[in-house]
């Protein structure tokens, strides 16, 4: 189904978290709506990661600075202005608790709200889960799980990262009562024995969560992966003034070229060395293979002296990525990609100074460990896990956390009319339903459907999808293709420099 444009839309937005807002955001700038539903089953505003699910803990926090969130491309210091105004004495490179970034959406989409329902759009809230999409001769209905069903003209597919992977290592223990399937909700963590010996299978973003959480709660934390690598430490990360990459170069790299691992090791080479002003590499980087302790304790330091200036490039390497790889045929990404992760994720999602400092104490004082062993076996009981490490030594747990990342949500044709949502995949793999260039779903041998996928929702095209600030800059794209008919190709938003400044919506 592809109807024409007029200024009849009538758009459902699925998904509310920081990315539908956004999106609704945008559509409330551009005008010219006549209504506007917002599907999901939690309060509009928070999502997954900043409502009750992840962020019910104060010790959670941001994992990127508050330079870096915000729902509008052209104000990025509203996340800012809003926590100085409510007496947050914070800059554009600190983190906040996550529950913050929470209430500042939800706020913002009452203020958007407002003031969209002042130049007649009507704007509705559904409090249900959207399971499918059924297209129609005059447009679509998002079916929901109770049966019912929204109609429009115009869908915005927001939907966020919501189900975690499970470990392969304890697949066959899905189920098993002492197994928990990522780190939240967080208040399940709560819920444990009192002073249990947990297991946590992964030591990035996810597991930082879970150890920080378990420790504070008086348990001891065991917590190894297949690399056993924390991320990097980094004391700044802020969107910089001006361009730091040679942009051009990178996007001239093709993915059959036999080098093109040796062009990007080079190509990282020299921007690190630039961005390090005078640094060389050894004074930004850890490259001795020390233990994992010692490492840590290692590139703290380096951090505390200021020089992790290799973060500086992270908001311009995230967008270059994206319009990088995006065009690339899938096959391609599932090629070249799993060879780019192990050291994309080390260093894109690196440790904030309080963080590692925080990981660093739990360690010396005894309730965390991060094995630099991975484990040879696992087995359940009744009363929890025994595991046989790869020096043959045997312990005993209490619990295991799997914290192996999330499903990015994927799109599959289920008949001729419907589009089933589901999150039943990971980046890289094959899909029916397509995303063009412009975002939109695209079944085979149709045209492409006035359905746009933003944020986490387009995680199969793009690596770093789920960045708040990249869904930031993708909603004003869309809403000018929605309302207005505009050519859209989103692969071609470049980075812009600088932080913007307070967000302008009359209220």
């Amino acid at each position: 189904m592809n109807p024409s444009r007029d200024n009849n839309n009538r758009v459902v937005i699925i998904g509310g978290g920081p990315s539908g807002i956004a999106v609704f955001g945008a559509l409330v700038r551009r005008g010219s709506v006549t209504s506007i539903t917002i599907v999901d089953p939690n309060p509009v505003g928070l999502g997954n990661v900043y409502g009750d699910l992840f962020a019910n803990d104060p010790v959670l926090l941001c994992n990127t600075p508050t330079g870096f969130m915000y729902l509008d491309d052209t104000a990025r210091r509203d996340f800012l202005d809003y926590l100085v105004d409510r007496g947050w004495p914070v800059g554009l490179d600190d983190q906040v608790p996550r529950f913050l970034f929470g209430d500042y959406c939800r706020e913002r989409f009452h203020t958007f709200r407002a003031e969209a329902e002042r130049h007649g759009t009507t704007v509705t809230v559904v409090e249900r889960r959207a399971e499918s999409i059924r297209i129609e001769d005059d447009g679509y209905a998002v079916v929901l799980d109770n049966g019912e069903a929204v109609s429009a003209t115009d869908i915005v597919l927001c939907i966020g990262m919501e189900i975690p992977k499970l470990a392969p290592l304890v697949q066959r223990f899905q189920g098993h009562p002492r197994l928990l399937r990522g780190s939240y909700p967080a208040a399940r963590l709560r819920e444990l024995a009192p002073n249990s010996h947990v297991l946590v299978l992964g030591v990035r973003s996810s597991a930082q969560d879970a150890i920080t959480m378990l420790c504070r709660n008086g348990h001891t934390v065991t917590a190894t992966s297949p690399s056993g690598r924390l991320s990097a430490v980094r004391d700044r990360c802020s969107v910089p003034d001006s361009a730091k990459l040679d942009r051009e170069r990178w996007l001239s790299l093709h993915p059959d070229d036999p080098q093109i691992i040796e062009k990007v090791t080079l190509y990282l080479t020299e921007e690190v060395l630039a961005a390090g002003e005078g640094r060389s590499l050894e004074d930004q980087i850890v490259v001795e293979d020390s233990d994992t302790v010692q490492r840590l304790k290692a590139e703290l330091a380096q951090a505390l002296r200021g020089d992790t200036r290799w973060a500086d490039l992270t908001y311009e390497g995230l967008f270059t990525l994206n319009s990088l790889v995006g065009p690339w045929p899938p096959e391609a990404r599932a090629k070249l990609m799993p060879l780019a992760y192990p050291l994309l994720t080390h260093y894109v999602n690196a440790l904030p100074v309080l963080t590692a400092q925080n990981l660093l104490a739990n360690i010396e004082a005894g309730r965390a460990v991060i094995k630099d062993v991975f484990t040879r076996s696992i087995d359940a009981d009744a009363d929890g896990w025994t595991v046989v490490w790869a020096d043959d030594s045997t312990e005993r747990f209490d619990y295991v956390v799997s914290t192996s990342g999330f499903h990015f949500p994927r799109f599959i044709s289920d008949g001729d009319a419907v589009i089933r949502l589901t999150h039943d995949g990971a980046i890289g793999d094959a899909t029916v339903v397509g995303l063009t260039k412009d975002l939109r779903l695209q079944r085979q041998g149709h045209p492409a459907e006035r359905i746009w996928a933003v944020g986490a929702a387009c995680g199969q095209r793009y690596p770093f999808a789920h960045v708040i600030m990249l869904a930031a800059a993708q909603a004003p794209h869309v809403a000018a293709m929605l309302v207005d008919g505009a050519a859209g190709n989103v692969e071609e938003i470049a980075p812009t420099f600088g932080n913007g400044s307070r967000m302008a919506v009359a209220v």
